[in-house]
């Protein structure tokens, strides 16, 4: 049965997938590791993650690092940089070794990052910008570096534009964000924006305000 599932992740059919799943329940082998392993990966790769998820953290099937590769290559896979960084930081706080593979699924997220922040380090916004564009799949860890280029330069209304973005395609924001957006409105002068934005963070989105929040803010 595991050597099907391979095959149903290839079609990207779910349905198929989940059949598998009962017979392997049924006949007793979805503690063993390789199923396991098989298992969630035959979910992310059907883009079913909420399904791999549940697979990787049932309490009662051990984990190798196979698992943890799976996983992560997942995120990737779906497009989520900033889970799949958690995903191994959290593999070296439980004591597991990342190999090559770990390295090879991970490395896309954080080296796009390093690009942008790069680039807007040395002054060359433009190549920031053109790194973000060229991406495949963005979160809200790399809309946040984006976000923090601007504010590096004081591009309030190119933080605003972006963080306007952010909402409108349902990226996640968060008091990085906001730290951002808060920062380059600060610095181009726009009071009234970064007002509306401070009031936002705490009566929509539920966001605490840090020092460094009220430090950027003009409440």
């Amino acid at each position: 049965m595991v050597g099907v599932l391979p095959a149903c992740a290839s079609l990207g059919d779910v349905r198929l997938g989940t059949c598998l799943h009962c017979q392997i329940i049924r006949y007793g082998f979805e503690s063993d590791c390789h199923v396991k392993n098989a298992l969630t990966d035959m979910y992310v790769k059907c883009g079913s993650l909420s399904s791999a998820e549940f697979m990787f953290n049932k309490t009662e099937f051990s984990k190798d690092e196979v698992s943890w590769n799976t996983m992560i290559a997942g995120y990737m896979h779906n497009g989520i940089a900033k889970e799949a960084l958690s995903a191994f930081h959290s593999m070296k706080f439980e004591s597991f070794q990342p190999n090559v593979v770990t390295i090879a699924s991970v490395l896309p997220a954080v080296s796009h990052l390093t690009l942008i922040d790069m680039y807007a380090k040395c002054g060359q916004l433009d190549l920031s910008e053109r790194v973000f564009e060229e991406m495949e799949n963005t979160d809200s860890v790399s809309w946040n570096a984006l976000l923090t280029a601007y504010s590096m330069h004081g591009e309030g209304d190119r933080a605003l534009l972006v963080f306007s973005l952010m909402k409108k395609r349902d990226v996640e924001v968060d008091s990085i964000s906001f730290l951002s957006v808060l920062s380059a409105g600060r610095h181009a002068g726009l009071v009234e924006e970064g007002r509306k934005i401070f009031h936002c963070m705490r009566d929509k989105y539920h966001i605490e305000p840090e020092v460094e929040h009220y430090a950027w803010s003009t409440c």
